[in-house]
């Protein structure tokens, strides 16, 4: 088994500027993760990720919201030198915003694994729409 855990207390120095002293844009303060590897002929290990919310932006107007995510991983060998390797990523359907736009809408998006999806959600509006790239 192996972990990491990561706190950053970063800040913008830049005297006169109105982001002075502010978190830099997209640098989350926590981030953790945690894998547990079985090896003997065959290999099986899965892991969690975590990342903090964080913000889109210099003056801290948009957050990014913190996400889990996890995955699978299973190895055969066939040959000496082959082997069979499945991944599964995201079982449980993590939704990961990944980026604000000047618009200020949300593009988010559930990444490929059990099942694939996505969507944006606009603030303007109460409910979310199929398609990410309108």
């Amino acid at each position: 088994m192996t972990a990491s855990d990561a706190y950053d207390h970063s800040t913008v120095d830049a005297p006169g500027r109105a982001f002075d002293g502010l978190v830099p844009a997209q640098s989350p303060r926590h981030s953790a993760s945690a894998t547990l590897a079985w090896q003997t002929r065959h290999g099986l290990s899965a892991a969690v990720r975590y990342i903090g919310k964080q913000y889109e932006d210099d003056l801290e107007t948009d957050v990014l919201p913190a996400t889990t995510t996890d995955d699978a991983v299973a190895s055969v060998p066939v040959g000496r030198h082959v082997a069979i390797i499945g991944r599964a990523e995201y079982l449980f359907n993590a939704t990961v915003v990944t980026l604000m736009r000047a618009a200020r809408s949300i593009s988010a998006r559930r990444p490929p694994g059990g099942s694939a999806s996505a969507f944006r959600v606009d603030r303007n509006q109460s409910r979310p729409r199929n398609n990410i790239n309108e």
